[in-house]
Formats: structure tokens, C-alpha cells, sequence
């Protein structure tokens, strides 16, 4: 069933890469260092909340070196002041849901742990379309392949799991 769900995966990303016609550094970087990263948490044992204060202290250098340089994150939120505390809030929202990320996944074996990351992506998708955006015809395929992919991943789970408490 993994197989099946790569396939389903697979057949939603080359959709992807169609569309855009492209394939940036950011996303290889996201797609194949999040899956490093995260085993590595889990096999060093760091698969918890101080682990995630220490990922977040080393990001402060390269933060500040952007706000000092950059400068234009800044500017961009002196248009309005609602807009700087939406990003706040923003901000505290993130962290509060990488915390408890954090806290739940000494709890959950990688499997789970990797199927729940699909939950706010999801929920974004929904508040996305509940403001206003829509989804193109083209960019479906791509959403259908990576949920079926998700959905064989989560029928072969509670196989699983009603197996193994029938034995």
C-alpha cells in the first residue's frame, strides 16, 4: 500500500512540476530535508520541545541578520499597524502549533506523526477557500493525488492497527 500511496504522491507533484514548469531549490530543500530532519530528531532523541527551542536559537543569527539588512520585512508592515499584529498573531500561532507538534511527537510513531503533518496544510487549503482563493482545474489533480496518497497511507494504518488488536 506505501507503494500505492507514492504513486498517488507522485502522480500530484509532476502535476505540480507541469504547472509551474519548475522545480526551485526551496522546495527540494523543504522536500527532502524535512523527512532527514525529522528522523534525526527522532533517532537523537531531540523529538521534543527543547529540541525545537535549541532548532529556533540557531535561526536567531540569520533572523536578525535579515532584519538588520534586509529591512524591507519591516517596511513592509508600516502600512498598517493591523497588518504587524496580524503577523504576530500570525507568529504566536505558528510557534504555539510547533510546540505541540513537538510535545506529541515522542508520543506517536514516524508514520503517524509524518500523516498528521498533512493536517494543517489541509486546514490551510480550507481557510484559503473560505477567504476567497480558489483552486484551479489544472492544480486539482495535484491535491487528489497527494490526499489519495494520504488516504491509502491511513487505510493501511487502521489495517494495521485492527490486526493487531485481533491477534
Amino acid at each position: 500500500m506505501q507503494w500505492i500511496a507514492c504513486l498517488f504522491a507522485l502522480l500530484g507533484v509532476v502535476n505540480q512540476v507541469a504547472i509551474s514548469q519548475t522545480l526551485t531549490w526551496p522546495t527540494l530543500a523543504i522536500c527532502l530535508g524535512y523527512p532527514i530532519y525529522f528522523w534525526l530528531r527522532h533517532k537523537t532523541g531531540t523529538n521534543n520541545i527543547g529540541g525545537v527551542w535549541f532548532d529556533m536559537l540557531l535561526s536567531v543569527p540569520l533572523c536578525i541578520y535579515f532584519i538588520l539588512n534586509g529591512g524591507y520585512v519591516i517596511e513592509s508592515f508600516s502600512d498598517s499597524s493591523l497588518t504587524l499584529w496580524l503577523a504576530i498573531g500570525l507568529g504566536a500561532i505558528s510557534a504555539l502549533a510547533l510546540g505541540l507538534q513537538s510535545l506529541s511527537a515522542p508520543h506517536l510513531n514516524l508514520s503517524l506523526f509524518g500523516l498528521l503533518i498533512y493536517v494543517e496544510p489541509l486546514l490551510l487549503l480550507i481557510v484559503a477557500i473560505m477567504l476567497g482563493e480558489t483552486v484551479t482545474p489544472c492544480e486539482w489533480p495535484t491535491y487528489i493525488g497527494i490526499w489519495l496518497a494520504v488516504i491509502v497511507l491511513m487505510l493501511e494504518g487502521g489495517i494495521n492497527m485492527f490486526k493487531s488488536r485481533n491477534v
